[in-house]
């Protein structure tokens, strides 16, 4: 991250270029020998032209540099969460974006979740569980003896220390335990458990692991960097999650809207995203992160309501028939007060895409058509054949929120989408025949897909080489 005095010098150090471009050239003009009023005119005329490319860079320079403020902002806070009182910068973080007007537009386009843009709730989200760094519990102890896989586990969670990490980290072990004889099935977390809630986690250094469940207050086991540099496992004992005091539970209220001719949706909630305990973002495939809360059948132009919140993030996830599938982050441990209101959540038609598609070196009578309906939750199968580990080789079909395009997103890198632009497959074919296919535009692991454009997709890893057209209804809103 740049330091914001370098920032002001890189701007001192542009300007004087600025200002020597603009001397020379009006140097020459004078020492010229022409008419005064020549001189004047083409100095006018040089000086208009300036001011005009300086006002339609102004507003790209000082969005780059929002931007570069947002990302300081955002790097200093993680700097700083150690403080003594590191539940007041996060308010503080929001409160200064509020005030910056500078940075409004950015931040609009931030909210809408594009690709490359985290909104603040993410970023929020993200930063969150650091309020709630304080030092390890430890509760009685417990005998693992008996505890059929417990070595096993031990081991590969040890080779994740020893062979991915370089030694960094250490094995978290327990016990949970619910109060009033909760039910561990609530549990949620980034590890998975043995029954009767037995865990044995490797986390990585300035990493917690945030155990949760719908009710309960959660349990933060924050491994800082001292504790991660000793060695053997790190046991915390048998540790009891107690409810949530009732004046701190959360009511999650909201009103549905619906397209025309669709009745009611079905709205799912859920535990919601955990912070990593990993050195990236990867996580168990077994971790149960997304424990299911309540299910609601809610008609069109209904209020919801969700009550019993605890603080801890939430997912709620809308359904209904022929619309796009809607995720929204609930955070109750930022919001202030009682309710958490979701204001009118208002779903859309899911886009019926028609896809006509061909291997690239398949003969031109070899198209074939499929119709999917891209809500979200079905992907476009680009081969039967299935990789190595046994996995669909198919794009996931979205919704983008910025666009209101379908997006395409292919998730194992590198692959890239070539998009010819509008045409026909017939026009396309005698192109290609004729070697006047047009320049493509190209994108790695995504794209928007347009209606009537034709596109390639290619991934040698995957041995996927592919032309389609799509078209359809409601692909563009």
């Amino acid at each position: 991250m740049i330091p914001l005095e370098n920032l002001y010098l890189t701007m001192i150090m542009t300007l004087a270029l600025y200002l020597s471009i603009l001397v020379v050239p009006l140097w020459i003009v004078w020492r010229l020998n022409l008419k005064r009023s020549t001189r004047i005119l083409l100095t006018t005329g040089f000086l208009l032209a300036v001011a005009v490319v300086l006002a339609l860079m102004f507003n790209s320079v000082k969005l780059g540099y929002g931007r570069h403020f947002l990302a300081m902002a955002i790097g200093q806070l993680e700097q700083n969460l150690r403080a003594e009182h590191p539940e007041q910068l996060l308010p503080a973080l929001e409160k200064w974006r509020q005030s910056n007007q500078g940075l409004a537009g950015f931040h609009q386009v931030a909210e809408q979740r594009t690709a490359d843009t985290e909104s603040m709730d993410e970023v929020d989200a993200r930063f969150a569980w650091r309020k709630y760094i304080a030092p390890l519990p430890h509760g009685t102890k417990v005998d693992y003896s008996s505890l059929s896989g417990w070595q096993a586990r031990l081991k590969t969670e040890n080779d994740m220390i020893r062979r991915v990490w370089s030694g960094r980290g250490r094995i978290i072990t327990g016990k949970i335990r619910l109060a009033d004889h909760g039910n561990l099935d609530l549990l949620a977390a980034r590890t998975s458990f043995f029954p009767g809630g037995y865990f044995a986690k490797a986390v990585y250094p300035d990493r917690m692991l945030r155990i949760v469940a719908h009710g309960y207050r959660s349990l933060n086991l924050y491994l800082d960097p001292q504790t991660a540099a000793q060695s053997g496992v790190l046991d915390v004992g048998e540790l009891t999650m107690v409810r949530e005091a009732s004046e701190r539970l959360k009511t999650l209220t909201g009103k549905i809207r619906l397209p025309e001719g669709v009745a009611e949706a079905e709205a799912s909630l859920t535990t919601g995203e955990l912070p990593g305990v990993w050195q990236d973002d990867g996580y168990e495939c077994a971790a149960p992160i997304h424990r299911p809360v309540a299910v609601k059948k809610v008609r069109n132009g209904e209020t919801f309501q969700f009550t019993g919140l605890s603080e801890i993030p939430y997912e709620l996830q809308w359904r209904a028939a022929g619309c796009d599938r809607k995720t929204l982050l609930i955070l109750p441990e930022s919001s202030i007060g009682p309710v958490c209101s979701q204001g009118i959540i208002e779903l859309t038609p899911a886009a019926q895409i028609t896809f006509a598609y061909r291997p690239w070196n398949a003969p031109q009578d070899g198209w074939k058509t499929v119709e999917i309906l891209g809500d979200g939750t079905n992907d476009f199968r680009l081969t039967e054949r299935r990789d190595e580990l046994g996995n669909a080789i198919a794009l996931n079909l979205h919704r983008d929120a910025a666009s209101r395009l379908v997006q395409a997103t292919f998730i194992w890198y590198p692959a890239y989408f070539d998009d010819y632009g509008k045409q026909t497959v017939g026009q396309w074919e005698e192109a290609r025949k004729t070697g006047r296919l047009p320049h493509p535009a190209t994108t790695m692991g995504q794209v928007l897909l347009r209606p009537g454009h034709l596109y390639r997709f290619r991934s040698e890893w995957k041995k996927v080489d592919l032309v389609f057209r799509v078209d359809g209804r409601f692909m563009t809103l």
